[in-house]
């Protein structure tokens, strides 16, 4: 069960909806994945949500936070806290969102979550769950992850451990071009750690 195929939380509303977010409903999804001092370390969405987040929950934040607590040290990439959580845009997720959010020039992932699901509900419901049958609205998605939990391993080939090949010409002639090849396996040691959360449109 949950062990086994991570947590999803609503953020929408008992209808169906989508819906705005909240301080209870990100410190319920937040908690969610919370086990002891084992607690998310990041939360990525795309830019609407991020958006939503800052405007809603504490913008005092912006101005509160010193930059050592706001900058992931690895890639230098900058964001804001919600409790131990590193909240970072992804500029490459798809939005529900008009433009500038969802821009279908922007690689095409313009609308890509305007879908609804059918929803039957169990006899237990779940995580913020309606209780009741409706059609839930995707609307915006947003990920609370355990980095320490997932395994991140690269192949010790030669020929797929990032290495770089020969160079070769490129089609235009002009140009020498390599490439690097990599085989990769990503592995997540404990699914509960991280929650997707859907339903947010404020």
């Amino acid at each position: 069960r949950k062990a086994l195929n991570g947590n999803v939380y609503w953020l929408g509303t008992p209808s169906g909806a989508a819906g705005p977010i909240s301080f209870p409903l990100l410190n319920a999804a937040y908690n969610l994945a919370r086990r002891g001092k084992d607690e998310p370390d990041l939360g990525v969405g795309n830019k609407p949500i991020v958006s939503f987040v800052e405007n809603r929950m504490q913008p005092q934040q912006r101005l509160g936070q010193d930059s050592a607590s706001v900058r992931d040290p690895f890639f230098g990439a900058t964001g804001f806290k919600f409790k131990n959580a590193l909240i970072m845009q992804d500029d490459y997720f798809p939005s529900a969102g008009p433009y500038p959010y969802a821009d279908a020039t922007n690689g095409g992932l313009g609308g890509n979550l305007t879908g609804t699901i059918s929803y039957t509900a169990p006899a237990t419901v779940p995580n913020n769950f309606p209780t009741t049958n409706v059609t839930l609205t995707v609307g915006e998605v947003f990920n609370f992850f355990n980095t320490t939990r997932w395994k991140f391993r690269i192949s010790n080939s030669k020929e797929f451990g990032f290495n770089p090949t020969d160079f070769i010409r490129s089609p235009d002639t002009t140009r020498i071009a390599s490439q690097l090849k990599a085989a990769v396996n990503l592995e997540c040691t404990a699914p509960w750690s991280n929650v997707q959360c859907y339903g947010c449109n404020g």
